[in-house]
């Protein structure tokens, strides 16, 4: 059994693609590869895969019996405690062979518009077998995880406003303050205690101006009202 683990460690590659976050209902659809990158097949056993995900799976059937049956009842996911859930293999599982996959669909409860809603570190475990983490799915780079390259994907819901900014609508907001003093800084918060220091070889102009005129607020349309009020004046 222990070879078994550390082979379904070693060599399943585990691959989730969000599908759809744009539905009028509070959940979002994904798919879930597992492929075999070993020489081996990965065949029914007793093993089982463990991992978290943020949203109910499968809500409403999970609710009521903590327990659904997936991929053409190929695995079964038990809810076991908080968001952790446990991957089981069926009677009606097929082995995985070198080189090939297979794909579990699921609809879950809430968004998954970024890649920090996938949690790493899957385990899989067998019956008196050290417990093992999936190699592909190991550490915080979520490198398991597709890119979220459309609408459907990084939005949370059909009323979200939010796109990735793109390379010439940063160019233009950073343009906007292109004429700002050359040693204006950011400072948010206001911070408690400062210490102004000249520049070397300039005793006459300090690191931080903190004088009116050297501050530019840049905002969006939408924000006039916020900007207005941060400046004291018409905008």
């Amino acid at each position: 059994m222990q070879a078994e683990v550390n082979n379904i460690a070693e060599n399943l590659n585990v691959t989730i693609h969000v599908l759809n976050n744009l539905f009028e209902e509070y959940q979002h659809t994904s798919r879930i590869t597992l492929s075999n990158l070993g020489s081996v097949p990965i065949a029914y056993g007793n093993w089982m895969i463990y991992f978290y995900n943020f949203g109910i799976i499968e809500a409403e059937r999970m609710l009521k019996n903590h327990t659904v049956l997936v991929a053409d009842e190929k695995f079964q996911i038990n809810h076991i405690n908080g968001e952790l859930y446990c991957l089981v293999p069926t009677t009606k599982f097929e082995a995985i062979l070198p080189s090939k996959s297979t794909r579990i669909y699921l609809t879950d409860r809430g968004h998954m518009n970024l890649h920090s809603y996938a949690f790493p570190n899957w385990y899989v475990v067998g019956r008196g077998a050290l417990p093992r983490i999936i190699k592909s799915t190991r550490g915080e780079s979520l490198d398991f995880v597709d890119p979220l390259n459309t609408p459907a994907q990084w939005k949370a819901g059909k009323n979200d406003l939010y796109n990735p900014i793109k390379p010439l609508e940063r160019y233009t907001g950073n343009s906007a303050v292109s004429s700002s003093p050359k040693y204006a800084k950011l400072v948010i918060p206001t911070p408690l205690r400062l210490t102004v220091q000249a520049v070397s070889g300039d005793q006459t102009q300090p690191l931080l101006q903190l004088e009116r005129a050297t501050w530019t607020i840049t905002y969006d349309d939408v924000l006039r009202q916020e900007a207005e009020y941060l400046s004291g004046e018409d905008v």
